[in-house]
């Protein structure tokens, strides 16, 4: 009969982890696939993927890096106005300093 060929026996047969009869394993060669042009686009599509999300975390860590360079700029300049201030103040001093020729600096 033509239908033995499709029964329970031929299916044990090319199952490819059923045993041999000698207990062995069958070694059912397991025909290459093909590669489409969707399996292609579909490795394309994960790895924009995959940069894009590692690009992502790069930008946000360089956003977060900006956000505290800008926060030492803004320190900066009031620490620098400040200097400036005092320096203006010393200067002023200095100016009437100099008038005093008699002036002396004398340590406590």
């Amino acid at each position: 009969e033509k239908m033995a060929t499709g029964g329970p026996k031929k299916r044990k047969l090319n199952d490819p982890g059923a045993a041999d009869q000698d207990g062995s394993q069958a070694a059912e060669a397991v025909p290459p696939r093909l590669v489409d042009v969707q399996d292609i686009q579909l490795l394309i599509d994960e790895r924009i993927s995959r940069v894009e999300e590692s690009m992502k975390r790069q930008v946000d860590a360089l956003v977060e890096a900006n956000a505290a360079l800008k926060t030492q700029v803004v320190e900066h300049k009031l620490e620098t106005e400040d200097l400036r201030r005092r320096c203006a103040v010393n200067a002023r001093a200095i100016q009437v300093l100099k008038k005093d020729v008699k002036w002396t600096y004398s340590a406590p």
